[in-house]
């Protein structure tokens, strides 16, 4: 089979050298600006629409599809004719840039089920020299599907509980008009199909305020201490950034709406994607982050030199362009038009902006990045001990404890909570992973990863559980050597994803969940009055909740056909032969 799918890359690989040559002919960069465009305005039709099936496939080939496309115009022209270019969106360019932003979608589509293929979650098969079937099973589980939607329910209410204060805090203060008022007075019609506005303090404050409480919700936001540093410059400074650019983007879409209900002639595609000019938005970076971040505990004012820094990283550019070289990697809100031009993007502002930002600095600085990874376990010690605390108060708690036999170290356990009146113990091992995204390769290694550190971890706590005596174990957890016998369950929390762990051997004393998951169980102790304040309970339900024991199965309803120009290929289930 991997011989199958290596052909099969290959045929994917020629598909989109052809649709790259046809962007090199492109030296004004029109594309890529039209492209970007056609992105925004879809994403902000989906987040204001009931979404369907279809709309969620469509707009997953998008976010698939640009990042080639952006790769592959920034690298295929050194620089475009023009600083920058002002343009209506013909529906012949509409039609034109949706088709090749899709294309190259269904490629980055085919490159990822060909290396599941290779991974061995399904089947492919060639058919003939251009057409090739990939086959899943009918009992496969979407287990991806299923840790991302408790994610998103727990996103979306905070950011309901949001929004909710909001509402009755403003109206009654009547901000929401004061706001529209401002919006409408300051909007204006640039070059007759355009958009203009004028600045106003007011507006700044509430976009700013809001972006700073919805970026609290997006995945990132906390990765790191605020003070540690990339580059020299501060986690802060980066996230601050980051939220000026996201509070841009709000009010952008705001003020689109003001002329466009003043204006019922314009299109919304010919304002929602603007251009900035480099110098100009430089200097209104400093003096925004310097300016909201003045009450921040620690901060510091950003220098022009860090402002250039947090830029560089906050941006994708033709030297930069392998932080956008994973599958389905997010867009920035910065995209190079040329020396003197940015693209700013709506979407990128709002569709994992400090995904983006932390692959970026990964990328940028890895020796930082690696140093400042060792401290993000603490943080999830810390809060597992605040958690645990609120749900079960005699809990009690240790950190680091080392595990040794005859003098040897076997392993350690990063947290310990137990049940001071029934014995019954939890260890931890904490994983404070990144994120794979849609990168099937990392998706891959970062699994086996995973798999191997707890299987060997497991292997190694039970060992020293049936070898070790009490009074080796009770001088180990720091308790009296008279202490009742401890009832010992084995716990791996992952802060992203940890689906990969139901082929590790768990038997019926081991448990995983994401940070998201083990946060739900919690939930779930706390909503069973009865069994408030017991471990036991807690590990109960983490166990029941595993997600390869209640995710649901992958159920395509049709067979599902993709065709290029000189490839085809579809994806099917066993149960739908042909």
């Amino acid at each position: 089979m991997k011989h199958v799918a290596r052909n099969f890359l290959g045929c994917l690989d020629r598909e989109q050298d052809q649709f790259e040559q046809k962007l090199a002919q492109d030296t004004t960069g029109i594309t890529l600006i039209a492209a970007v465009r056609e992105f925004d305005f879809y994403y902000y039709n989906y987040v204001r629409r009931e979404q369907s099936d279809d709309a969620d496939f469509q707009f997953y080939i998008l976010r698939l599809g640009l990042p080639r496309l952006v790769a592959g115009a920034l690298g295929r022209t050194k620089r475009f004719d023009f600083p920058v270019v002002l343009f209506r969106t013909a529906p012949r360019l509409v039609i034109a840039t949706l088709e090749l932003v899709s294309a190259f979608g269904f490629v980055e589509h085919g490159r990822r089920m060909a290396l599941a293929a290779m991974a061995g979650e399904c089947n492919l098969y060639q058919q003939s020299d251009d057409q090739f079937e990939f086959v899943l099973a009918d009992d496969m589980l979407n287990m991806e599907h299923h840790e991302s939607s408790v994610a998103g329910h727990y996103t979306l209410q905070h950011r309901a509980r949001v929004d909710s204060g909001i509402k009755e805090s403003f109206e009654r203060k009547g901000t929401f008009e004061h706001i529209q008022n401002l919006l409408d007075e300051n909007v204006y019609v640039f070059r007759d199909h355009f958009i203009g506005y004028n600045a106003h303090p007011d507006l700044d404050d509430y976009f700013f305020g809001l972006a700073y409480l919805r970026a609290q919700s997006l995945d990132g936001f906390d990765a790191f201490h605020w003070s540690a540093e990339f580059g020299g410059v501060t986690f802060q400074k980066y996230v601050l950034a980051s939220i000026y650019f996201l509070s841009l983007a709000m009010k952008h879409e705001r003020f689109c709406e003001a002329l466009l209900a003043a204006n019922s002639d314009h299109q919304l595609r010919d304002v929602l994607t603007i251009t900035a000019e480099k110098s100009e938005f430089l200097a209104s970076t400093i003096e925004a982050v310097n300016l909201y971040g003045t009450d921040i505990e620690g901060f510091q004012p950003l220098t022009s030199e860090e402002a250039a820094i947090v830029i560089d990283a906050l941006s994708v550019r033709r030297d930069n362009l392998q932080v956008i070289a994973p599958t389905m990697s997010p867009l920035p809100y910065l995209i190079e038009y040329s020396d003197s031009a940015w693209i700013k993007s709506i979407a990128g502002a709002h569709l994992d902006p400090f995904n983006f930002m932390l692959t970026s600095l990964k990328q940028s600085y890895p020796k930082d990045y690696d140093r400042n990874q060792q401290h993000r376990e603490g943080s999830m010690q810390k809060a597992l001990r605040r958690l645990i605390k609120a749900a079960i108060p005699n809990a009690s708690f240790l950190d680091n404890i080392t595990l040794r036999n005859c003098g040897k170290t076997v392993t350690d356990i990063d947290f310990v909570a137990i049940d001071e009146e029934t014995g019954f113990t939890m260890l931890f091992q904490l994983k404070h992973q990144d994120h794979y995204g849609g990168d099937f390769r990392k998706r891959s290694s970062q699994a086996k990863r995973l798999q191997e550190q707890s299987s060997s971890w497991l292997e190694k706590v039970r060992s020293w559980i049936r070898s070790s005596s009490h009074e080796e174990i009770c001088s180990t957890l720091r308790r009296k050597s008279n202490s009742a016998s401890l009832d010992f369950r084995l716990i791996i929390v992952t802060k992203n994803f940890a689906h990969f762990l139901a082929t590790v051997d768990l038997n019926e004393d081991a448990a995983y969940a994401t940070w998201v998951q083990f946060y739900d169980s919690l939930v779930r102790v706390e909503n069973a009055p009865e069994k408030v304040g017991s471990l036991r309970y807690l590990f109960d339900e983490l166990s029941a909740h595993m997600t390869h024991k209640i995710a649901s199965k992958v159920w395509l309803e049709t067979v599902d056909n993709f065709h290029l120009d000189t490839l085809s290929f579809r994806i099917r289930q066993e149960r739908q032969e042909i």
